[in-house]
């Protein structure tokens, strides 16, 4: 069950974040750190973002680079 509106989220506001994560990720996998910098950008709290990333089961991934040398984390959505 949804708890919208616990923590200091404003009603709606889960909601919201969920829209903007889904279509943020929509076309593969961003960088974890460059994921919560624009969601932060656009006014949506941390805590909203990491409550709107459980609930669409996004994955965290390592992230490599050429030569295999490690960039850090992304988020991905399940399925993709």
């Amino acid at each position: 069950m949804r708890q919208a509106g616990a923590e200091g989220d404003q009603p709606g506001e889960l909601d919201e974040a969920v829209s903007w994560l889904t279509e943020a990720l929509a076309g593969g996998a961003v960088g974890a750190k460059e994921i919560v910098k624009q969601a932060l950008e656009v006014g949506f709290a941390r805590s909203t973002i990491k409550k709107a990333k459980r609930e669409l089961g996004v994955q965290s991934q390592k992230a490599a680079l050429e030569g295999g040398k490690e960039a850090g984390w992304a988020w991905v959505l399940p399925g993709s």
